[in-house]
């Protein structure tokens, strides 16, 4: 009976994170595609290259273990989550860091028809890899929610809640100030990068 009751709050938490992840997913999706059109605020997936991702909740619970309270048996399994995330993830964002522009236009409004054929190209590929890529990070999210506690659960998604909002803070920071707001996908700081001419 427990064991039929951990099945069903489990399926019910994996229909509501679905639903969630689909709502995120598009709404970005969304952005990307439309971002010149939006104004300066906006990252655009063509112009600024791939956005920033939110750290993966496996490796939030890794650094804030203490504060989840993880047990060793716990950090064993998310950490192997982890690790395989990682794996599968690596060979698509060295495809994402391929697809970083060398140079940005002066103005994004006003790009030649070979300028406009690049950035639809680099949109359209960054868009089909990063689809790969949550696939990837939701099935490591489900397992590792899996894995908690309800208040655990409950503090590691006000931890990716946060650190999907500094993702898209970064976002904002690189479509407003251009090359010099650049964030690699680690979150560091990058190298500026010229205008074009």
């Amino acid at each position: 009976m427990t064991e039929f009751f951990h099945m069903r709050r489990t399926a019910q938490f994996a229909v509501v994170a679905a639903g969630l992840l689909m709502l995120s997913t598009a709404a970005s999706a969304q952005t990307g595609a439309r971002g010149t059109r939006r104004g300066s605020e906006q990252h655009d997936a063509g112009i600024h290259g791939a956005p920033p991702q939110p750290i993966a909740i496996a490796a939030l619970a890794l650094d804030h273990a203490s504060e989840l309270v993880l047990t060793d048996s716990q950090r064993v399994l998310v950490l192997s989550i982890r690790r395989a995330q990682d794996s599968a993830n690596r060979p698509f964002m060295l495809k994402l860091d391929s697809l970083k522009p060398t140079r940005y236009p002066t103005n994004p409004n006003d790009l030649s028809q070979e300028q406009r054929d690049e950035v639809d190209a680099r949109r359209a590929n960054i868009t089909e890899i990063l689809t790969f890529v949550n696939a990837t990070n939701t099935k490591a999210r489900f397992r590792v929610l899996d894995l908690l506690s309800n208040d655990q659960q409950r503090k590691a998604l006000e931890l990716e809640e946060k650190a999907k909002k500094d993702a898209e803070e970064q976002a904002r920071r690189i479509a407003r100030n251009g090359p010099a707001a650049t964030v690699e996908q680690s979150g560091e700081m990058g190298r500026r990068r010229p205008p074009e001419d």
